[in-house]
């Protein structure tokens, strides 16, 4: 078992409903765990406090059975719950993959034929990646990258996947026919984005032709964190965060501790999601971003295409 896994059985057995905003599909939460392996400088995971830490990760070995009869409570009221796993870690870090959690996570919603949702900055092994497959009619893998170079990424995430990993998996899901869209995520407001074209493309070398945007959204504490680690970027972002025209919102981390997190500005974001749709378009592919950003993001051709807020196909919705 991977070093720093604690196991917690019982302690996370409950679920919350992720959506945010008026305009969001019923999305249930399943967060089987607390803390992740992927350590990343900027995530509000755990709020980044300085009493709080990653490590180690506190895996919940009951999850899995708590989760199907969950789901039978669900459908007596929905027919058709929709499951994100996991929004406040990652499913394919090795604590998750390792314990047998997120296989026995992936088996329930496959027996009990419920649609879900994978947003992952890993891979998962090959036994996982069949049950992928197996579901994937009814499943929606959603890959994130948004780093304008290797480098600052191994800073920012130092133990996620490098982007090449990435994209041998998203070409491995396009060729199994599973639902594949991409998140340009997290984005900070460098003040050249013109690297994201180059993320676009190696997506869609890969099959991918539909990307959601998630601006970096960080708590003040969450900044100085990253200043340590890219210290160049670091008078850039706070030009950008620490102003009083900056967008924030309350947020409920995985502990439940009660954060602020800011996002740019408004009007810089909707002027870099208009110039990223350009990119988009220029490319033959859609952008979508999340309602909660503040301002009305939808992307009219993407909604066409069936895609919305943070990449989400609704085919994984349309039945409800």
């Amino acid at each position: 078992m991977h070093n720093n896994t604690q196991l917690c059985p019982g302690e996370m057995l409950r679920i919350k409903i992720h959506s945010n905003t008026p305009t969001c599909p019923l999305i249930y939460e399943i967060v089987p765990v607390m803390g992740c392996e992927f350590q990343c400088t900027y995530c509000n995971a755990l709020g980044q406090e300085d009493t709080e830490k990653f490590l180690p990760v506190k895996v919940d070995t009951q999850y899995p059975e708590f989760l199907r009869n969950e789901i039978k409570k669900h459908k007596a009221v929905n027919k058709n719950p929709l499951y994100y796993y996991c929004p406040k870690s990652d499913c394919f870090q090795k604590p998750l993959m390792e314990t047998g959690v997120t296989r026995g996570i992936l088996e329930v919603l496959r027996d009990e034929q419920c649609h879900y949702i994978l947003v992952t900055k890993g891979v998962p092994t090959d036994d996982l990646f069949k049950l992928l497959v197996e579901t994937r009619e009814k499943c929606q893998v959603i890959i994130t990258y948004g780093m304008p170079a290797e480098e600052i990424r191994q800073a920012v995430e130092p133990c996620a996947a490098a982007l090449e990993e990435r994209i041998t998996f998203a070409k491995a899901c396009v060729a199994a026919g599973i639902q594949t869209a991409a998140i340009l995520e997290p984005l900070f407001p460098f003040k050249d984005l013109s690297f994201v074209g180059g993320i676009m493309d190696r997506f869609i070398e890969a099959g991918v032709d539909h990307f959601a945007i998630d601006f970096a959204r960080v708590t003040h504490g969450c900044l100085e964190r990253i200043a340590k680690q890219i210290p160049e970027h670091i008078d850039e972002f706070k030009e950008i965060y620490i102003r009083d025209n900056s967008h924030n919102e309350d947020y409920r981390t995985a502990n439940d501790t009660h954060v602020i997190r800011y996002s740019p500005p408004k009007e810089y974001m909707l002027e870099k999601f208009n110039s990223i749709k350009q990119m988009a378009e220029q490319r033959g592919s859609t952008v979508s971003i999340c309602n909660s950003f503040g301002f009305d993001g939808f992307n009219n051709e993407a909604q066409k295409r069936g895609y919305i807020c943070m990449g989400i196909n609704m085919d994984m919705v349309e039945k409800r």
